[in-house]
């Protein structure tokens, strides 16, 4: 341990004001009574070198001389961040903004002269650095080792994790360096072993048998662990295993009991269901089980389809979905006409039933009627299908077709070659491939 004579200084009590970390120095007869500044504030002593932490009740040894502690005398340098000689009795950061530097420079040589250079070789990650300014230890910094320091000639590159601290050194302002042995015996390593109640400082180091109760500030844990309040990204499978596994959602966006789903597995199918707030009542739900097969509690739709898939739909009546094209001839039918107009979709199939009673054909008669395709669906191929029609005749047989491309079917007759004029009847059953 190598201090200058003289290098001590005696300052007038200071002020000191109950307020976390503000940390002052002085000669330890002003050191003020420990329930007069808040849990955690520091106090060094310049005649007994010792520094000391106030848990709001007494005083108790931070770091001293006999608890493994030692006191090094430097200059800040703010003049670069590179990692370099940063000049005799100089420290620098490798980040402009001081707190958030994960290297500490030191030259080998402190402002007294000493050679730091086998102390600095020495020391063991988790010990920790206290800089403050020599002069008044409110601008401060503590800092962890977080790994062996690394040799160059003349200086020394130090990886370091930042603690806390008050304000920022300026570029040659007089700096102290404090430094604890993270494994030492006296002050803070005692409260590391033991635990006692009330204990406050920051722990590096610690066994589960140890600590049995408690809770660990969120930024304490690991990267690996996932938190609840933060979006979480997976990187490896994960498996819930347990009887009767369940994962539910909740979207609190929605109304009341209209806000969860929930995934669980049981007696050998998977489920998707949806449950009322108090999880106590199931509303719709869908399983797979280990067949493949596939069943649900409502209707399915596919292919972005608003349609329900196998269930027939009622088409609403729209006059202008029949007439004929030909020249001069019309095809006029009534909503009463029609006994049954309904379809049913399943994949690309449309599946139509067709009856109306009585319409009527006028004007120039001709050979072809035309109907629009339910929800102007369109054809996926060319089509012929024998249907049934009569014009004031009895049942004649006709000729449905559709084309590729069109929402429209023609009907025709086979055999005469033209419709009679009057009254008309038309039914059919088939099932058209669309798009």
């Amino acid at each position: 341990m190598y201090y200058r004579a003289g290098s001590s200084m005696t300052l007038a009590p200071q002020d000191f004001r109950k307020v976390h970390s503000i940390h002052r120095l002085g000669l330890a007869a002003d050191r003020p009574a420990p329930t007069d500044v808040l849990e955690g504030t520091l106090y060094f002593s310049t005649d007994t070198l010792v520094l000391e932490r106030s848990d709001g009740v007494s005083w108790a040894i931070y770091a001293s001389p006999s608890s493994g502690a030692e006191a090094l005398h430097y200059r800040a340098d703010t003049t670069a961040t590179t990692p370099s000689d940063p000049g005799t009795g100089k420290i620098r950061w490798n980040n402009v903004t001081q707190n958030l530097a994960t290297t500490l420079i030191f030259d080998w040589l402190t402002t007294d002269g000493f050679d730091a250079h086998n102390f600095l070789k020495l020391m063991s990650v988790d010990d920790k650095f206290v800089i403050q300014d020599t002069d008044l230890a409110v601008t401060y910094q503590i800092w962890n080792l977080t790994g062996p320091a690394i040799n160059h000639p003349d200086w020394f590159e130090v990886p370091v994790a930042f603690v806390e601290g008050s304000g920022v050194f300026s570029n040659n302002e007089k700096i102290t360096l404090l430094v604890r042995s993270g494994a030492g015996s006296g002050g803070v390593a005692t409260h590391h072993v033991t635990h006692e109640t009330g204990g406050t400082d920051p722990i590096t180091s610690v066994s589960g048998a140890i600590v049995t109760s408690g809770t660990v500030a969120d930024a304490r844990l690991s990267a690996n662990v996932p938190l609840k309040n933060v979006n979480n990204i997976f990187t490896e499978s994960q498996q819930i295993v347990r009887t009767f596994p369940i994962l539910t959602f909740e979207d609190t966006s929605q109304p009341v009991d209209q806000k969860k789903f929930r995934f669980f597995s049981t007696a050998g199918s998977f489920y998707l269901q949806a449950v009322n707030d108090a999880v106590s009542d199931g509303q719709g739900i869908i399983s797979i089980n280990r067949a493949g097969n596939f069943f649900a509690s409502g209707v399915v739709t596919e292919r972005n389809r608003t349609v329900p898939m196998g269930e027939w739909i009622n088409i609403p009546f729209v006059a202008s979905n029949f007439y004929s094209d030909a020249p001069g001839m019309t095809w006029t039918v009534a909503a009463g006409d029609i006994l049954t107009n309904r379809y049913m979709l399943i994949g690309k199939t449309l599946f139509w039933h067709f009856y109306v009673s009585t319409s009527t054909l006028g004007g120039t008669i001709s050979y072809y009627v035309r109907m629009v395709l339910p929800n102007n669906y369109m054809g996926a191929s060319h089509l012929t299908h024998p249907i049934g029609y009569f014009d004031n005749n009895p049942i004649k047989l006709g000729i449905l077709s559709s084309t590729l491309n069109s929402n429209v079917i023609t009907i025709t007759p086979r055999d005469p070659i033209v419709y009679n004029a009057g009254a008309f009847g038309l039914r059919f059953s088939i099932a058209l491939e669309i798009q």
